[in-house]
Parts: structure tokens; sequence; C-alpha cells
């Protein structure tokens, strides 16, 4: 009777620490699982701050090697931990994709484009660059590369003969109080080049500036396709893509409005 009781005494006690160790398990096992989440959001939100930072860089590199002239070049490092870069040569367009919870935003200074797919958690950092990209590393994995842009070529378009249109109003483009306005065509004839590459050049692109007594007249140019709607109105700094192929507007000065197109090539190893 003796052993029985000290057995039974035994095996309380066994129960009780069993019990004591899957209390203490499982609280350990929720605790992970309530933390676990939002490590692995804290890792994202990192991984887009890089990724982030790597297309201002690429951007900031492309804008300053445009400053060099043509055939010039820039070659550096970059490197991020998760997700992959995707280029889209026929749209000038280069984005960070990853899947995750989170939401993000890239700040107010940042001109990138955030997207997301509730469905798939495909989260997306998207820069449309004002310039032509090519390159056949149009998908870049995590990991760290050597980077080559090339700046290839550049031309130039110079609008400077405009017709001045006195007690006119044209609706739908810039305002001009004195009713009065500027007017020009960006002529792929007059300018002997095929801006759109269609295979022809016959396109042109009606440009209005508003009266030159006005204030500030020259710093804005509409810019009106061929049926006469305007596509936007422009400053200098600004860009516009013209039947797919990226201008930047590299002047509006004095009747004189220049837009430049400019090509890049990015290698990456």
């Amino acid at each position: 009777m003796r052993l029985f009781r000290g057995n039974r005494r035994a095996v309380y006690i066994a129960t009780g620490a069993l019990m004591t160790t899957l209390v203490v398990t499982s609280g350990s096992l929720l605790t992970f699982m309530l933390i676990s989440p939002e490590i692995e959001k804290s890792k994202d939100r990192n991984d887009l701050d890089v990724a982030r930072n790597v297309l201002l860089m690429l951007d900031a590199k492309m804008r300053e090697l445009l400053t060099k002239g043509p055939n010039s070049t820039s070659i550096f490092g970059l490197s991020f931990a998760d997700g992959e870069i995707v280029t889209d040569p026929r749209i000038d367009v280069m984005e960070y994709v990853i899947k995750t919870k989170v939401s993000y935003d890239p700040g107010s200074s940042s001109n990138l484009i955030v997207e997301k797919n509730d469905e798939t958690d495909v989260l997306s950092l998207r820069s449309v660059l004002p310039f032509d990209i090519v390159t056949g590393n149009t998908k870049v994995p995590a990991g760290k590369y050597m980077v080559k842009l090339t700046f290839a070529k550049e031309r130039r378009f110079r609008i400077s003969t405009w017709e001045l249109y006195k007690n006119t109003t044209f609706e739908g483009t810039v305002e001009s109080t004195t009713d009065s306005y500027y007017t020009a065509y960006l002529s792929e004839y007059e300018q002997d080049v095929d801006i759109n590459q269609n295979g022809e050049k016959y396109d042109s692109w009606m440009m209005y500036l508003s009266d030159p007594n006005e204030d500030f007249v020259f710093d804005t140019v509409a810019i009106h396709d061929g049926n006469g709607e305007m596509i936007a109105l422009l400053h200098e700094g600004d860009s516009i893509r013209l039947n797919g192929i990226p201008l930047m507007v590299y002047r509006v000065r004095e009747r004189f409005v220049v837009f430049r197109y400019a090509q890049i090539r990015m290698e990456v190893r």
C-alpha cells in the first residue's frame, strides 16, 4: 500500500511537471505566433526602405549622366536583400516588386508610385523614367551587383518660330488674361525625324504660349495632339510621352522651347 501511494505521488508530480511544461511551451508558442508576423513586417519595411533608396540612386545616377553628355558612363554597386527589380524598356518603367503583407509610403519627397495587390500581396515601387532606357537585364533578383550606365545618344528639338494671335480665345489650353497667344508646331517633318518611331515623319503637335505681356508667361507651355486635345501643361524639368516616346522639357524661355530625347543603356552584372 505504501508503495502504491508513493507511485501515485510520483505520478502526480510527473503530471504536474508535464502540465507546467505544456503551459510554458504553449505560452512561448503563442508569443512566437504573435511576434513573428510583426518581425516579418519589420523586415519587409526595411527591405522596402533599401529598395526605395536603390531606385532613387539609380534615377539620380541617370540624371547625373545626362549632364555629362553622350558617351559618358557611370559604374557603381548596388545591393538589396529581397524581391526583384523589374525594368520594362517598352514604357521606360523601373520597379521593385516584393510579396508582403505591409503597406508602404516612400515619402512625400519621392516621385515613386506605390501599387499594392491585396489579393496576391504583391507590392511594387515604380519609377517612370523621363528618358529611353535600354537594357537586357529586365529582371534583377535580390543580390549584390555592379551597374554600368552609358549615355548612348540624345536629340534636341528646338521650337523657336511662333505665330502671335491677338484677341483670340483658345479653349482647353493655357489661360491668357489678354486673349492673346503664341502658337507653334512640333513637327516631325520640320525636325526631319520620326519622333514616335511609327515609320513616317508626318505627325505634329500644337503648342501654345500665352501673351508675353502677362507675368510668368514663358514658364509654361501647353501641348496638344493632332485632334486639338491638350495633352499636358509643361514647365522646365517636366517630361512627357508623345505616342510612347519620352521627351524632357529642356527649356521654356522667351518663345524658345526645347524638348530633349535621351537614351541610356544599363548593364547589370
